[in-house]
C-alpha cells in the first residue's frame, strides 16, 4: 500500500509535537518533571500509534477519512502547541485537544471498510454498553451481567480483553 501526502502530512504533525515534548525534558527540574513528561509521551506516542495502524487499514481514499484525519491533525497540532506548558496553563487545551484525537480516531474505527477494525469499535462499545462504563472486572456488575446474558443478551467473555 501507498502512503499518500495527507498521512506525510499527519506524521509531519506529529513529529513537531514530539519536538515540543523535547521542551519538558530540557525544562525539567527534578522527577516528577521527568515523570509528567514522561506521560505526556506516552499518550501521544500511543494516540500516534493507533492512528498509525488505522490509517493502514482505513486508507484515506474517501472524503470522510480524509477529513476525519485532519481533524486528527489538528487535535494533535493544538496538543503541540499545549505541550511546553502542559502542566501549567495549556493543561485543559491538552486534554480537550487528546480528547478530540481520541474521539476522531473512534470516527476512523467506524468509518474502516474491513470488519476488523470495525469489529473491535462495536466489541468496545458493546462491553461499555453492558458494564455502564464501569471497569470489566467490577464484582458489582456481575450479577447485572449474568441475568442479562440469560435473558437472551449475547454473553461476554471477560476472561479476557477483546477490545
Amino acid at each position: 500500500m501507498r502512503v499518500t501526502t495527507l498521512e506525510l502530512f499527519f506524521d509531519l504533525v506529529f513529529v513537531f509535537t514530539i519536538t515540543q515534548v523535547t521542551h519538558l525534558v530540557t525544562d525539567a527540574h527534578g522527577v516528577t518533571d521527568l515523570v509528567r513528561t514522561f506521560l505526556v509521551l506516552a499518550v501521544t506516542w500511543w494516540m500516534y500509534d493507533g492512528y498509525a495502524w488505522l490509517t493502514n487499514n482505513v486508507g484515506t481514499e474517501g472524503t470522510v477519512p480524509r477529513l476525519l484525519l485532519l481533524l486528527g491533525m489538528a487535535g494533535f497540532l493544538v496538543m503541540a502547541i499545549a505541550t511546553p506548558h502542559v502542566a501549567e496553563r495549556d493543561g485543559l487545551a491538552f486534554g480537550l485537544a487528546y480528547l478530540a484525537v481520541v474521539l476522531v480516531h473512534a470516527g476512523l474505527f467506524l468509518h474502516a471498510p474491513n470488519s476488523s477494525a470495525r469489529s473491535i469499535t462495536f466489541r468496545f462499545v458493546r462491553s461499555f454498553e453492558l458494564n455502564r462504563g464501569a471497569a470489566p472486572l467490577n464484582p458489582h456488575r456481575t450479577k447485572s451481567m449474568t441475568i442479562r446474558s440469560n435473558r437472551g443478551t449475547p454473553p461476554h467473555n471477560w476472561s479476557r480483553f477483546d477490545f
